[in-house]
């Protein structure tokens, strides 16, 4: 027997099924690498599920781990319609890093996802843990800077407000 959620979406009960959206739904997830071949799984069977990756999909950065966070991000970006979160690249470089540590990843999102699909967050106050607002933004605008003003002001805000419906 199913039984409606809270958020509008059906969760059967006892019957070992698992979720299935209901129109219109969201999901924001907070991945990590490891994550992101099952979450283009669940893109790709519940296409009607709009889907925010949290915090660039959580590279492992201060590990320099690069090519498998890599390759699973283009993935989605190419075969789902999934937006991404600029969001969380400073703490996952961790402390005294500096802001320019993050700025391949950065450029690979904004490559794979385009400014359409990239939903920018501040991460605070986590990101205090690894380096302050100023240097996220400072970051924001250097990654930016290729950007038309209208795709500049999709990232930084734009797309959250189509994303969530505000």
């Amino acid at each position: 027997m199913a039984a409606p959620s809270p958020r509008g979406s059906t969760v059967a009960q006892g019957s070992g099924k698992r979720f299935f959206p209901a129109s219109d739904s969201t999901a924001r997830r907070h991945p990590e690498p490891r994550h992101l071949p099952h979450l283009a799984k669940l893109a790709a069977r519940h296409a009607d599920l709009r889907i925010v990756i949290d915090h660039g999909g959580k590279p492992e950065i201060a590990g320099a781990q690069w090519q498998l966070w890599a390759d699973d991000m283009e993935r989605l970006a190419t075969t789902t319609g999934v937006l991404c979160k600029l969001s969380g690249l400073l703490t996952e470089a961790g402390p005294n890093q500096g802001a320019h540590a993050v700025c391949r990843y950065g450029a690979h999102l904004l490559a794979c996802f385009g400014a359409p699909r990239l939903v920018w967050g501040s991460d605070w106050p986590e990101l205090e843990l690894a380096a302050n607002c100023r240097d996220w933004w400072t970051e924001t605008a250097t990654l930016l800077s290729g950007c038309s003003p209208a795709e500049y002001a999709a990232v930084i805000g734009g797309n959250a407000v189509r994303f969530y419906r505000l």
